[in-house]
């Protein structure tokens, strides 16, 4: 009945609520639901994740043309473990050849870690001080189908850091920047967080620790509001075991995950 399917649709506004999403973006995933739905009895899961697909760009780095991947973020959000996952990966499904660079050299053993986790794969790895060294390890790795450079993180007012960041990704044209949030942070960080590396043209969205949190919207609030496209979810702490492409079926599931 009429009655019935207003009862669900108030309660699959609730749902949204509950999870944190923003009532700004809410009205939207409730007209793109009410689009799509085929079930009026209950909430229609299928019309949800469409929702967040249509809602969302959302894929994954497997374009084999994008060669040199510059992972970014604040301290602490994964991105020595997430390029470790992603060249296993690369090396292990793909069968592509994978250099690794980083810039980190202000993180005590922040180098040493990500050439360990390279030799886990028997990858070549370089560390770099300046930007000779760094078209030097480029040039050295340009026969990789692709190369992953770690960098270090900071405070969104580091302004020292983001001008080195800047400096080395200006050199090259075809580097391309994905940044990584964590899954758990709020609304007034992300946006700090994303006003701060706009200096370096960010090309996509990485999300990190979406096992360490139960409410998701806040997270989703940054996604939708950056517009930028989301290409992978990490999911723990194993390599390469514990990332996935970003998808709306998971974004579904931590959503509700949180609403419970």
């Amino acid at each position: 009945s009429i009655t019935d399917e207003s009862v669900i649709v108030r309660n699959f506004t609730k749902l949204l609520e509950l999870s944190g999403i923003d009532k700004k973006y809410i009205d939207g995933l409730i007209d793109q639901y009410m689009l799509n739905r085929t079930r009026k009895d209950a909430i229609d899961l299928t019309a949800f994740r469409k929702a967040i697909g249509d809602s969302l760009q959302l894929g994954f780095l497997n374009d084999q043309e994008r060669r040199v991947i510059m992972v970014v973020g604040p301290t602490g959000v994964g991105k020595t473990t997430t390029i470790a996952k992603l060249s296993g990966l690369a090396t292990l499904t793909q069968n592509l050849s994978v250099g690794l660079i980083t810039i980190d050299t202000h993180r005590v053993c922040g180098s040493e870690q990500l050439c360990a986790l390279g030799s886990i794969f028997g990858l070549s790895s370089a560390v770099v001080t300046d930007t000779n060294q760094f078209n030097t390890a480029l040039e050295n790795f340009k026969h990789c189908d692709r190369i992953f450079i770690d960098t270090a993180g900071g405070s969104p007012t580091d302004y020292e850091k983001f001008a080195e960041m800047a400096l080395y990704k200006s050199s090259h044209k075809e580097i391309e920047v994905i940044l990584l949030l964590s899954a758990s942070g709020n609304v007034r960080d992300y946006r700090r967080i994303l006003r701060s590396y706009r200096s370096l043209n960010v090309s996509s969205l990485g999300v990190t620790k979406t096992d360490e949190t139960c409410y998701f919207g806040p997270c989703l609030n940054a996604l939708l509001e950056t517009g930028l496209p989301v290409e992978l979810f990490g999911t723990g702490q194993q390599v390469p075991d514990d990332i996935e492409p970003a998808s709306a079926a998971k974004v579904v599931q931590m959503l509700l995950q949180s609403a419970n």
